[in-house]
């Protein structure tokens, strides 16, 4: 096996959670009568800075753990003692996706943000 191997069913696992995600967002959202390209445009870009860097630091989390587990960029105990092997790193891309957003909210709603101004 090699690593390119690993990246594909790596990103294959977090690009099926992203689909499955979005397709619930939108079976949700047409349940409520909203077309799927409304329901979408609320998913992908609902205008909150909370938002934003989620979706950044998402993308940048689920490729920094993929980089630690498949090229070893950082050696951690435990995930890096595991074997590179597609079936896992598929787990692996999975769980970093459907776990990551809800972990980088969960920093940025403890982070001492500065709100905006109000004109009256």
């Amino acid at each position: 096996m090699t690593d390119k191997s690993a990246w594909t069913a790596y990103l294959i696992g977090a690009f099926l959670t992203v689909a499955g995600k979005w397709a619930l967002w939108c079976y949700h959202g047409c349940k409520m009568g909203k077309s799927i390209r409304k329901s979408s445009g609320e998913w992908f870009f609902e205008s909150s800075t909370e938002n934003a860097v989620s979706w950044t630091a998402t993308i940048g989390g689920v490729w920094v753990l993929g980089s630690i587990y498949i090229d070893r960029a950082i050696i951690i105990t435990g995930l890096s003692s595991l074997p590179v092997i597609d079936s896992l790193a598929f787990l692996l891309g999975s769980l970093m996706e459907f776990t990551a957003p809800a972990l980088v909210k969960w920093v940025i709603s403890k982070l001492p943000l500065q709100q905006p101004i109000q004109k009256d």
